[in-house]
């Protein structure tokens, strides 16, 4: 034999790798996972989360161990899917099975931070997100079959919380007890963040990814299922770093278009790396894992180019996008809805039934009728009918806040009648609802007492009609019942708010009174009375303080709150809850939905104006803007079913095909196209998908690109979620100290300027009142201000702008979230 070394032939075309790697969850991650990357969240760790990342691999030994990484907060890191997947009804429009963790895959007590408690549902009873933990189970975790409810998810907060994540995954041999794949054999190992296509009809989960623009931005497409196989042209597993020609499928040219490049301009995934732990770091050195920062760049969506501007185009193509999407959310849901609006109204409409003065007995009533009756004029087929009419009037009068001066009950209902009489009586006639009968003023003044009781007795039969599901109400009745329901709410919260502004302003400001709307001498209205919606969603705050206030007592003492007044809050926002739920489905259904409410809301607004007389609704602190008044009176209404959700997509395609101007049909076309749109939001969920480019074992054989299993799905935290934000110091400059250096900067050398820049004709003259503001034509400017300058501006129009927005309902609620502390100085010697 020759020692002549002789030169290795390969074959001309290279075979696919074996499939003998798997990407599974890293061994120091919970077993819950399964085979799943492992997500960990550090907070307030900036760039030493790496450091920490490692130091928790460090202490977890051979396997998890408690405690080796930062654990969750149930309160926190966990809550309700965003409001935009949730249709009109609360249910998700995706498959709760696609995205939902089995009970054997949610956290252990190993992975959060319980405080003490015992469960994750002890632990948000003492969040106050409920009072048992069976409230607590059927809110967060309800019944994985039951489609109408979400559980809660995974929630993710963003760098500017402080909050940093971090995946984690190993490679290792799909075969059952062979070794770890070598790390040699990892070319390059990587991560994607996927979207979710909301699909609940889709028998697989349905995902998107982003392909980015050699032009910068990118966008959302969905080329393969959650194996990661292609799903137009064959099934072949995707290369992240070079997607196949025909990964678009039909909208290849329209996706390639939007994306600013041609045929033949190669595309890929936006990826992001994933780097070895190092093997000194604990038992790294025995497992070939790999980990990455979670990436959540503030990248936007390419504009499509060229916006389509012919309006035959667009009204067909909006009215079919707002068609399917209401019937989506709204039509195929009106069962739902409708036994969602009615079983929060009833129960609200059953307090109210029980608020009223006594109903009178029998004998009482058929006394009264017939001495109304006897009076000269009155037409006895009709005393029903008007005493109904009146009796609803006076019952918003009942209800009103302006009486909470005098005593419950008779006398109560006594001054409401006699005030229904006084404008009725008038020379401008009160009549709610209108026509009532004209002889109704002579009844009044002759047989005051008995007409009394007569709506007294037919404001409980009205109320009584309604309990029943399709109590079949007139629309003149069932609107008069619910402006007086909205009133009375409004009384009672108001009742619940002041209690709170007496406790929190005893020793500060004055008492912000907003009882009474302001109105100038000819009548206009200055300031209208917040809305029951507006105090409701204050009290929603000030309540939560005081429920913790007993286990941390704070600075200033507890009000004295009426049981029923809370009762009657809470009753109320379950229903506002519901109605809110519905009407914010109309969101991607474009601008025709909305067009077609604030119609219907003019409408309302001037047929009960019309029917009020004066006062009219803004001043009695109803608006059809509010969600309690627009709900209940405009969409959906007391008792939403079929027919009336398709006659408002019927009358939405109307408004895209006939009603709407040209014009506004190619506004609405443009800004669809050319709305600036963020990578990632907080209304979509996600998932981490991890891969690995694995070379073959022999040379013989090609690199392989192989996949993990989703992560954990995830939605992602508001910017301005209070949940996740951390404290911000800012110092202001200190004034003493600031004048003292005026004269020293020239020798410290010293420019601590910013130069601002006015464009020519851009400058802004001001004047000694603020609406004398205004824009000043001239010659551009170079301004230099001191920083310190800028900094008190700031503050001092933040301290003007706080105290105003004190003063006005609404916002007092901000004083909850002001904590001034006093800083000690030191003595001088």
């Amino acid at each position: 034999m020759s020692g002549k070394a002789r030169a290795i032939v390969l074959p001309a075309d290279r075979r696919p790798g074996a499939a003998d790697a798997a990407i599974t969850r890293p061994w120091f991650a919970p077993e819950r996972l399964g085979q799943r990357p492992a997500i960990f969240t550090f907070v307030g760790t900036d760039e030493s989360f790496v450091d920490a990342f490692f130091r928790g691999v460090a202490a977890s030994g051979p396997g998890f161990r408690a405690g080796a990484f930062p654990r969750l907060l149930p309160a926190r890191d966990f809550a309700e899917p965003p409001r935009a997947l949730l249709d009109g009804s609360g249910a998700p429009v995706y498959a709760r099975a696609h995205v939902e963790p089995p009970p054997a895959e949610r956290p252990g007590p190993g992975e959060l931070e319980l405080d003490g408690e015992t469960s994750f549902e002890a632990a948000l009873i003492e969040a106050g997100m409920g009072a048992t933990v069976d409230a607590v189970r059927d809110e967060v975790f309800p019944p994985p079959g039951d489609a109408s409810r979400a559980a809660w998810l995974r929630k993710l907060y963003l760098p500017m919380h402080c909050h940093f994540h971090v995946v984690a995954c190993e490679l290792s041999c799909d075969r059952p007890g062979a070794p770890r794949i070598d790390a040699r054999r990892v070319i390059e190992a990587g991560l994607v963040v996927r979207r979710l296509v909301p699909d609940r009809a889709a028998a697989r989960p349905r995902w998107q990814d982003w392909v980015a623009s050699p032009l910068g931005g990118g966008r959302w497409v969905e080329i393969a299922g959650e194996d990661m196989k292609t799903v137009h042209g064959a099934a072949r597993v995707v290369d992240p770093a070079a997607l196949p020609a025909d990964v678009f499928g039909p909208a290849d040219v329209e996706v390639r278009r939007h994306l600013g490049v041609d045929a033949a301009t190669p595309l890929a995934l936006s990826t992001s790396a994933l780097a070895p732990v190092p093997a000194a770091v604990g038992e790294a050195g025995r497992h070939t894992c790999r980990f990455g920062f979670l990436p959540l760049p503030s990248d936007k969506e390419r504009a499509a180019p060229d916006p389509i501007d012919d309006v035959a185009v667009l009204r067909p193509g909006f009215a079919a996008t707002a068609e399917a999407h209401l019937n989506e959310r709204l039509v195929s849901k009106a069962a739902e809805i409708g036994a969602a609006v009615t079983g929060a109204l009833l129960p609200l409409l059953a307090e109210l039934r029980g608020f009223l003065p006594p109903e009178p007995p029998d004998a009482d009533v058929a006394a009264a009728r017939a001495a109304v009756a006897a009076v000269p004029g009155v037409v006895s087929a009709e005393i029903d009918g008007a005493a109904r009419k009146l009796g609803l009037a006076a019952l918003a009068h009942y209800a009103n806040a302006e009486l909470d001066t005098l005593p419950p009950g008779l006398a109560r209902w006594s001054t409401a009648v006699d005030q229904v009489a006084t404008f009725f009586l008038s020379p401008a006639p009160y009549e709610y609802p209108p026509a009532a009968p004209g002889w109704a003023r002579d009844a009044l003044a002759a047989r005051g007492p008995e007409m009394s009781l007569l709506l007294r007795d037919a404001v409980h039969e009205v109320v009584k009609a309604t309990l029943p599901a399709g109590g079949g109400l007139g629309d003149p009745i069932e609107g008069a019942l619910l402006v007086a329901l909205v009133v009375w709410v409004w009384r009672e919260r108001y009742a619940l708010l002041d209690a709170f502004y007496t406790s929190a302003f005893e020793s500060g400001p004055a008492k912000p009174d907003f009882k009474l709307p302001v109105i100038d001498a000819n009548g206009n209205l200055v300031r209208p009375r917040p809305t029951a919606t507006a105090l409701g969603q204050e009290l929603d705050a000030w309540i939560a303080v005081n429920d913790a206030r007993a286990r941390e007592p704070v600075l200033w003492p507890a009000p004295s709150l009426s049981p029923g007044a809370l009762k009657v809050h809470a009753l109320a926002r379950s229903l506002e809850q519901a109605l809110i739920d519905v009407g914010a489905q109309g969101a991607g259904a474009g601008g025709g939905y909305a067009a077609e409410l604030d119609e219907r809301a003019r409408d309302v607004e001037a047929a009960l104006n019309l029917a009020l007389g004066f006062p009219r609704l803004q001043h009695r602190a109803l608006s059809v803007s509010a969600e309690l008044e627009r709900g209940l009176l405009v969409f959906p209404g007391t008792s939403p079913d079929a027919a009336d959700m398709a006659a408002l997509v019927a009358a939405v395609k109307k408004r895209y095909l006939i009603d709407l101007p040209a014009e506004a049909v190619r506004t609405e076309g443009k800004a669809l196209r050319q709305v600036v749109r963020t990578r990632y939001d907080a209304d979509s969920l996600y998932a981490v998908f991890c891969y690995a480019r694995v070379a073959g074992k022999d040379p013989c054989e090609l690199p392989r690109v192989v996949w993990s299993r989703r992560s954990e799905v995830f939605f992602l935290a508001e910017p301005m979620d209070m949940l996740g934000l951390k404290p911000v110091a800012v110092r202001l400059p200190d004034l003493p100290k600031l004048l003292r250096d005026v004269p020293r900067m020239k020798r410290a050398r010293a420019l601590p300027f910013a130069a601002m820049t006015t464009p020519q004709n851009s400058g802004v003259v001001t004047g000694d009142d603020p609406k004398d503001t205004a824009r000043e034509w001239g010659i551009a400017w170079i301004c230099s201000f001191a920083i310190p300058v800028f900094t008190l501006c700031a503050w001092v129009m933040f301290q003007l702008i706080f105290s105003i927005l004190l003063a006005i309902p609404g916002f007092a609620w901000m004083l909850l979230l002001k904590i001034c502390i006093p800083v000690p100085a030191p003595k001088k010697t």
